[in-house]
């Protein structure tokens, strides 16, 4: 039988095996000091408590041979490099940096005493380039171009990406050829999100190759021919356009649960909750206890985000791959999973607003559990009433339109487990059979966040006076 390995059993031997088949000497050799810095540093980030969904099993999924890009990510070192270090910054979500990730981060970046969340690039990498021109060239990759003037970051538009490629660059650098540090942060820079063309109709992967070809014409004494050389050769056009490809690859690998399962996309998206809720995580064991506002309001926000993304947005393509034909059927399958889960989001945000409505117009805002009941835990050998125990959901009539894939995943639940909620939703497929997607469309606006006792009323008086009763 196979050999079974811990976690960071795996990533040290994955990585190692990555890097190894990277290095252009027979004789060399990375050291076990080195990768074992190396994948702790990663699985202490990955496995920090505020990680739900951006964890070390991400970087199983998308490293795993079953789901890996056509190009071959789980037999590309460059890319399951990448894969292991592109998420290893997290910096609102975990609170700020590590003291590992600091010690990385060195120099290189500059937080505001007064205001952690504003950070600036450090005129320190534009001043020591000629001595190290590793975070130079990581800010050329990103274009971050004018980092002697200390460039603040957007927390919200690259940062996490960039300080990311800079410690995997900062701990590859004396192992890995300047080219392939290159390749590396290329990949970790295409899987920012969601990004539009530019004015000049410019897409984020031909922008990528052209600040790749300024690279290579700026660092060519580290490439080729100089006295820094590392005889890692120069980069053709060809190169380069592998490279981008390369990148292409794992972006849309990172993504890729928007273009598959529906169920199993719904189920990451409840994974990805409590990473930007607090109020969602939990400790040892125990449900987290938050009230029915928290919920409607990330609710809300969840839902504004899947009405406003363009599908068309979400996979990178790059001359000719992937290919035509593969690349727009990625992009409809994500569309028709972005209209499930559109309605499947409306029916929870209604759902939510209806008890926050109850609520305020019965002593106020109060914990969740007050109204449905005790989330069912492992950690607890009894069991609660919950109000679905008195709610008997029908099919919806036939003069009642519904989507029957969102219904039944309403109905019968998202695969997986989230700990501060259920997987099915039985007040949301009682409310969606009832009104259908018409009574759906016209209601939601009215369940508003923060609920008050006018909007409480209003929102209340749109619905059947049946179903009201009944909750």
């Amino acid at each position: 039988p196979p050999v079974e390995q811990t976690a960071l059993q795996r990533l040290s031997s994955n990585l190692e095996g990555a890097v190894s088949s990277l290095l252009t000497s027979s004789a060399a050799s990375v050291s076990d000091r080195l990768i074992e810095e190396w994948s702790v540093l990663i699985y202490d980030s990955m496995s920090a408590p505020s990680r739900t969904f951006h964890s070390l099993d991400h970087l199983w999924d998308i490293t795993s041979p079953n789901n890996a890009d056509p190009a071959g990510i789980d037999g590309d070192a460059i890319q399951t490099i990448a894969a292991y270090f592109h998420d290893v910054i997290y910096y609102t979500i975990d609170g700020g940096l590590s003291p590992a990730q600091s010690a990385k981060l060195s120099g290189i970046i500059v937080i505001d005493p007064f205001d952690a969340a504003t950070i600036s690039l450090s005129s320190d990498i534009a001043y020591n380039s000629d001595l190290d021109p590793y975070p130079a060239m990581v800010c050329d990759v990103f274009g971050f171009f004018d980092a002697a003037a200390g460039t603040e970051l957007n927390p919200f538009d690259g940062l996490n990406e960039f300080l990311s490629a800079v410690i995997a660059v900062r701990c590859l650098q004396s192992t890995l050829s300047f080219r392939d540090l290159i390749a590396v942060a290329a990949c970790i820079e295409a899987t920012v999100p969601f990004r539009f063309n530019d004015d000049n109709g410019i897409s984020p992967s031909e922008a990528l190759y052209s600040r790749l070809v300024m690279v290579r014409n700026k660092y060519q004494s580290q490439l080729s021919g100089g006295a820094d050389s590392d005889g890692s050769g120069s980069l053709t056009d060809a190169d380069l356009i592998q490279m981008v490809q390369r990148a292409v690859g794992l972006a849309n690998c990172d993504i890729q649960n928007f273009a598959g399962d529906v169920n199993a996309f719904l189920s990451n998206t409840w994974k990805l909750l409590p990473e930007s809720n607090t109020c969602f995580r939990h400790a040892a064991g125990k449900c987290p206890t938050y009230r029915i506002s928290d919920y409607a309001s990330a609710l809300t926000r969840m839902a504004g985000f899947f009405t406003y993304l363009d599908p068309a947005v979400i996979f990178a393509h790059f001359r000719g791959y992937p290919a035509n034909g593969e690349y727009h059927e990625m992009i409809g399958r994500a569309r028709q999973n972005l209209k499930i889960a559109q309605t499947y989001m409306k029916a929870k945000v209604l759902a939510a607003g209806v008890l926050a409505a109850l609520a305020e117009l019965s002593g106020g805002d109060c914990p969740m559990t007050l109204l449905c009941g005790d989330i069912p835990s492992s950690s607890s050998s009894s069991s609660s009433p919950r109000i679905e125990d008195y709610i008997e959901v029908e099919f919806p009539s036939d003069d009642v339109t519904i989507d029957e894939t969102a219904f039944s995943i309403l109905r019968d639940g998202r695969d997986g487990n989230a700990a501060f909620d259920i997987p099915n939703s039985p007040i949301a497929t009682y409310i969606y059979g009832m009104i259908g997607d018409k009574g759906l469309t016209r209601i939601v606006p009215y369940a508003v966040t923060p609920m008050d006792a006018t909007s409480a009323k209003v929102l209340l008086g749109m619905m059947p006076n049946r179903v009201v009763n009944e909750i």
